[in-house]
């Protein structure tokens, strides 16, 4: 028996030194595993994804057979009953407690080289791990993305004139003007997204299939400072003619005013211009019948405001062709998504994970040394290639700790003390906790049976006994409870 315990001793310490090896963030074990996916199929209108992917690690998706009509492919996996996104060591993202209901996560995307039809293959590496015992599912969009050709450019174009796109977005920008005192800049700032949502919506009205893809910087700052300047102009001697007029004419530049702020930019004319003209200019006319004093300042007031009607006119259609030809045309693209293929139903990882176990306790009560063997019961799905230092909370604990169950593999018999629960032998109950990836202390309780002391009982009276341990012991086997259910999604 000395020498079984001798054995047992030898094998723990070569296995602990072989689990810190494996334990090593620097090792082999935390090449991230590779997902395969073909897109070889009979039926090319729907390409199942039921492959089985790794949790609590990042992974790579390898993507074979690629057509040449495909230019690039995005990945998502969505999940459900979620609350917030937190962020792992290493920058690695995991969908922990997100927000209640279904939250769709983009995974990396990748573009295939301009120009390169003969590219077969292509990786996407993923940041993400998911959960264990959590339901995903996995869609893999794909489509063709180019630039417009010259003739669908000019199509656009003339389609663009006849929707609200292009002239909304100078509208929008002119009545932040009229109504705001901000700084160009700004104005474009706080309208940028109000902008880039008409575009968007206006090129995809004349065709589903064109993508408007804003640029960080819409460059338009210049254009947007003269119409800034011009209708300031307008604005600032309006203020200070309504000051100088007589009273009697108050109505006619309440009603010239009126118009400058109801006046749609966007598509403003000359004939805008010229009705513009004739209600300041007849403010003059009124207000000289009326011989007033401040005469003199009415006309000059109107003279700078009929003098910066055409600059609004030809800085909103300078803003316009920069809309089209600076803005929506170099950056819209032909874009033409497939049916994303989806895994055909929800699917959930194994409930729990069991590993053999033998160790060596020191058992009181006995008061010596005893090996054991047994399994150890985890309550969470454990991935033995992921670092235990990766994991952080209760994550690590859980990952960490498991239920040891087993049975000693030398007797705990002793005449007129103690019997064996199980023949000889006694049940071993504890829990353990992973020092390193393969290597275990634990603490429980040796079940046997203890004969009564009392002389004057029968020597064959005995009673259930419990009998303290601690002990050191070695995972030997890493297989999940349920893998072989094909229903599993994460392996």
């Amino acid at each position: 028996m000395k020498i079984l315990y001798l054995a047992i001793a030898a094998l723990l310490l070569n296995l602990t030194a072989f689990a810190q090896t494996a334990a090593n963030p620097a090792s082999a074990t935390d090449d991230p595993p590779v997902v395969n996916y073909s897109f070889k199929s009979t039926d090319q209108n729907y390409l199942k994804f039921d492959k089985l992917m790794p949790f609590d690690k990042a992974f790579t998706i390898h993507f074979t057979e690629i057509p040449a009509t495909i230019s690039y492919i995005q990945v998502k996996v969505l999940r459900f009953n979620t609350d917030n996104i937190n962020t792992k060591k290493g920058g690695t993202f995991t969908l922990d407690n997100l927000k209640p209901g279904t939250f769709e996560f983009d995974l990396a995307k990748w573009n295939r080289p301009a120009g390169d039809n003969t590219v077969l293959t292509a990786d996407i590496s993923e940041i993400i791990r998911l959960l264990p015992n959590t339901d995903y599912q996995v869609s893999i969009e794909t489509g063709t993305e180019r630039p417009l050709t010259a003739d669908e450019q000019n199509a656009l174009l003339n389609a663009l004139l006849q929707n609200s796109a292009i002239t909304g977005s100078v509208q929008v920008l002119a009545q932040s003007i009229l109504s705001t005192q901000l700084t160009p800049p700004a104005i474009i700032s706080q309208d940028k997204a109000a902008i880039v949502s008409l575009i968007t919506q206006g090129v995809a009205q004349v065709n589903p299939k064109y993508k408007f893809k804003a640029p960080d910087d819409l460059k338009i700052t210049a254009e947007v400072r003269d119409l800034n300047d011009a209708l300031r102009i307008v604005l600032f001697n309006a203020a200070d003619l309504k000051q100088a007029v007589s009273a009697a004419a108050l109505p006619q530049l309440k009603t010239a005013t009126d118009r400058v702020m109801s006046t749609n930019y966007g598509t403003v004319t000359d004939a805008e211009v010229a009705a513009l003209t004739t209600l300041f200019q007849g403010i003059v006319t009124a207000d000289a019948a009326l011989n007033n004093a401040n005469h003199g300042m009415v006309v000059a007031y109107t003279r700078n405001i009929t003098n910066a009607l055409p600059e609004i006119k030809a800085a909103s259609k300078a803003l316009y062709n920069l809309f089209v030809n600076g803005v929506t045309l170099p950056n819209t693209n032909f874009s033409d998504m497939s049916a994303p293929t989806y895994s055909s139903d929800f699917l959930k990882s194994a409930q729990l994970y069991v590993t053999l176990d033998l160790g060596y306790a020191y058992v009181s009560r006995i008061d010596r040394g005893l090996a054991y063997s047994g399994v150890n019961i985890y309550l969470r799905p454990i991935d033995k290639g992921v670092p235990l230092n990766h994991y952080s909370g209760w994550n690590s604990f859980g990952v960490r700790t498991s239920i040891l169950v087993g049975l000693s593999l030398g007797s705990v018999a002793e005449a007129n003390v103690r019997k064996g629960l199980i023949g000889d032998q006694a049940l071993v109950l504890g829990l353990g906790y992973r020092i390193v990836s393969f290597f275990k202390f634990n603490a429980g309780c040796f079940v046997h049976y203890r004969y009564d002391q009392d002389p004057v009982i029968t020597p064959n009276r005995y009673y259930t006994s419990l009998s303290p341990f601690v002990s050191f012991s070695v995972d030997l086997d890493a297989k999940s409870l349920f893998s072989g259910i094909g229903t599993s999604l994460l392996k």
